[in-house]
């Protein structure tokens, strides 16, 4: 009997403990909210249907969710990158603020400065302006020569408004008559000729240049030669040397260059022709200390022309205060009396700047004309071609009398 009662107890103990646990655990699931026990059913209900998605569909939803995150890195990049940057700009301008105000003041007060300087300039060149101007009025009213010049080389307007027309001639008496009336415009034309020529201005250069002028003013559509040469002597051994070479035909003339056959004076230096002649002689001759006088007849016969000329050459020779000048002109006629060739020329003799009691400079022009240079006497048409052949001819002919006039004045000077 003892040893039944222990046994039930346990028994009864146990039930009681089944019991007690059962209450609580329904307690506890009438404790529990409803939405909660929703939630976990779906949770579980989403983990049921994961386990169901297709591998492609998991791989593109991975895919899309990298996507999203590499865009908001990006983001978060750029606005990083603007954070910084708004933050530099931020600091300069606190900068420019702080000094902003002199970099103004420095630049504003060069460029008043810059503006002072450029009106003293100004004002410099505007009195100097004004003294010339006053120095030219002076003159302009002192000295009414002067003044004529002056407008007529500003004006560029020579002596000789236009060229004279030719005409016919019959005689050595009508082509002399003709040139003698054509002189004392030469000789008016002088200062216009070399104060308007450019490669006169240096006294000091040696220069030789020869043209082709469609109109001249003096002397119509010519082959114009120009040269100036500096000599090693005093003014009066350089003009007496040149009269000399002038008359000795070295200058122009065919003593003037290197020919082959020589004809009469002026034939080969204006002609510039190689030909056989069968006859050359001067038919009058007139010669002072300060002028010359030539008329003369050529015959010739070669490829290039033939035929008979009479020509006339009137040359003189001035002395003024500081200056010789030497003015020539000819003229060749065909037997029909009409112009064949014609030339003008002027040299002048002057002291020489830098050195005038031991040192001088000759400046030369001389223009031609004629059928045979491509460049008619009577007309205004140019045989363009011809005429450029005969301009470079005359230019190295003309180059040869410069270097025989420097010759002969360094021979001058050791005679000296």
């Amino acid at each position: 009997m003892s040893s039944e009662v222990p046994f039930f107890e346990l028994e009864d103990a146990q039930s009681v403990l089944r019991d007690v646990l059962a209450f609580i655990e329904t307690c506890e699931d009438a404790n529990a909210s409803p939405t909660s026990v929703q939630l976990s059913n779906r949770d579980r209900d989403k983990k049921k249907r994961a386990r169901n998605y297709s591998p492609d569909y998991e791989r593109s939803r991975r895919e899309k969710k990298k996507a999203e995150r590499d865009a908001l890195r990006c983001q978060v990049d750029q606005y990083t990158t603007q954070l910084e940057l708004l933050r530099t700009q931020k600091t300069t301008q606190r900068d420019e603020s702080k000094w902003g105000w002199v970099h103004a003041a420095t630049q504003e007060e060069e460029k008043r400065q810059k503006a002072e300087d450029l009106n003293h300039q100004l004002r410099g060149l505007l009195v100097q302006q004004f003294n010339v101007a006053q120095t030219f009025k002076n003159l302009l009213t002192q000295e009414a020569g002067f003044a004529t010049l002056v407008q007529s080389v500003l004006s560029s307007c020579p002596p000789c408004s236009s060229p004279t027309k030719l005409s016919t001639f019959s005689t050595f008496s009508s082509i002399t008559s003709h040139l003698k009336g054509l002189f004392g415009q030469l000789c008016d034309s002088s200062d216009y000729v070399f104060d308007s020529t450019s490669i006169f201005f240096d006294a000091n250069s040696l220069v030789c240049a020869a043209n082709l002028k469609y109109q001249d003013p003096i002397s119509g559509p010519c082959i114009e030669l120009l040269s100036s040469t500096p000599l090693p002597c005093n003014m009066e051994n350089a003009a007496s040397m040149l009269w000399e070479m002038m008359l000795a035909k070295e200058v122009f003339g065919p003593n003037s260059g290197c020919y082959t056959i020589k004809v009469g004076f002026f034939c080969c230096e204006f002609m510039n022709l190689r030909v056989a002649y069968t006859s050359c002689f001067d038919k009058v001759k007139q010669q002072t200390e300060s002028s010359a006088e030539w008329g003369y007849s050529v015959r010739f016969n070669g490829p290039e022309a033939s035929g008979a000329v009479d020509g006339v050459t009137l040359m003189e020779k001035f002395d003024k205060a500081g200056q010789t000048l030497i003015v020539w002109t000819s003229m060749m006629v065909e037997s029909d009396g009409n112009p064949y060739f014609t030339s003008q020329g002027w040299v002048s003799v002057k002291k020489l700047p830098s050195n005038p009691d031991g040192e001088a400079f000759v400046r030369i022009c001389s223009r031609l004309a004629g059928l045979h240079l491509g460049v008619r006497c009577d007309g205004d048409k140019v045989d363009v071609p011809v005429a450029r052949k005969h301009q470079f001819m005359a230019k190295s002919r003309q180059e040869h009398v410069q270097l025989k006039i420097l010759e002969r004045a360094e021979l001058q000077k050791s005679v000296l």
